[in-house]
């Protein structure tokens, strides 16, 4: 955790005066106006806590502070000026969100104990992050891991899915590109709420029954619902619920929403789901690119054509990349990591895992757990340098 403080003041002489009374309490960096502490922020931050005079040429400690709670909100901001008016006060504690406001000129020991106590704050600010990250990291963690287990098929899918997504995400610099790829992940998640006897004829693509029909519509509303309590899941719980909605308004919920009104998740979703169903490997076919022109009013447009120009990149490239070597293996002897190019199947012809996942740990064990009661058809061909590139 960093303890690093910036002073800036268009003053040398008095960035000089306070780094010798603070330079042996604290990691100081000094910059003399407000964007050379921006330059700084970007070559040596982040910063724990930024104190900056009020008056400077150019930009004031006000516009300074509003920067840097936008570009490092973490940073605990203090304000000194020689203005002691209340309108500049409460301006800078409004608009630069400031933690402590010194009048100049501030004795030493006044502003040690005003970096001090900001300091304190940030550890909390960080620890609190920190907690709440770990939390929601191990908390998806979970809801994976019993989808992959409850409905490794799905799961297997939506692994798919989880890579398109995210790729896709990050390349169109959508905002909050994780919240799209754990979307991605947990979009299935409501199908523990169905029977297992639905979920096998769901798989097989059997036809259902108008009550196992309802059920199945209701996947998005129960996997929302499982989501939304989950601390800063709340975007991700309405892109779950939202992934069936067609953008011309067709599909569940039927509430109303159509077009630009969906969540951007949901109709990036939408599109990678229905791309998914009729896709047998890791990547799509062309034919299968340009099917989705067939449904085309399900869909964003520009989302649409995007999505296209994205996998058309990824088949050219895949064209001229060299062939990966496929290893035949035993189920027991998978590993996690790996990612299988088969479909793992017992000799009964059951599918238990469908071609293109990427083996988790449940996972492996449960199909180490399978061998001991079912014969499986091998081997299967994997793709062991998944494995390799996560070690």
């Amino acid at each position: 955790m960093t303890k690093k403080v910036l002073l800036v003041d268009d003053e040398p002489k008095l960035l000089r005066a306070i780094s010798r009374h603070l330079k042996r309490k604290f990691d100081l960096v000094m910059a003399e106006s407000g964007a050379e502490a921006l330059e700084v922020l970007k070559t040596e931050g982040p910063f724990a806590v930024i104190v900056s005079d009020m008056n400077m040429p150019q930009m004031s400690g006000v516009e300074l502070l509003e920067r840097f709670f936008e570009l490092s909100p973490d940073t605990v901001r203090l304000m000194l000026t020689g203005n002691a008016d209340q309108t500049t006060a409460i301006e800078a504690i409004n608009q630069g969100r400031i933690f402590r406001f010194f009048n100049k000129p501030v004795a030493p020991e006044v502003l040690e104990q005003g970096i001090t106590e900001a300091l304190r704050q940030y550890e909390l600010i960080t620890a609190e992050k920190t907690l709440l990250e770990t939390t929601l990291a191990g908390s998806v963690k979970v809801l994976v891991d019993v989808l992959s287990i409850a409905d490794p098929i799905a799961f297997g899918k939506a692994a798919k899915v989880q890579g398109w997504a995210e790729d896709i995400a990050k390349g169109l610099r959508l905002p909050n590109p994780w919240e799209i790829k754990i979307s991605a992940m947990l979009a299935g998640l409501g199908r523990v709420a169905v029977p297992e006897s639905v979920i096998k004829k769901l798989n097989a693509s059997h036809p259902l029954t108008d009550g196992e029909k309802e059920m199945v519509q209701k996947i998005p509303a129960v996997g929302k619902d499982l989501i939304v309590n989950i601390p800063r899941l709340n975007n991700v719980a309405q892109n779950v619920y939202y992934q069936d909605k067609g953008f011309d308004g067709s599909g569940f919920p039927e509430d109303g929403r159509a077009g630009m009104d969906i969540p951007v998740g949901a109709r990036l979703l939408r599109i990678l789901k229905d791309l998914a169903a009729i896709t047998d490997d890791n990547l799509p076919t062309r034919d299968n690119i340009a099917q989705l022109d067939r449904w085309a009013e399900r869909y964003d447009p520009e989302l649409k054509k995007k999505v296209q120009s994205y996998f058309e990149f990824r088949i050219r490239k895949l064209d001229d990349a060299p062939r990966v070597e496929l290893t035949k293996m035993k189920v027991a002897h998978l590993l996690s990591g790996y990612t299988v190019h088969s479909n793992i199947e017992t000799v009964d012809g059951l599918l238990v895992l469908a071609s293109g996942a990427k083996l988790t740990a449940p996972q492996v064990q449960r199909l180490h757990n399978l061998t001991k009661v079912y014969e499986f058809q091998e081997p299967v061909l994997v793709d062991i340098t998944t494995r390799e590139s996560e070690i």
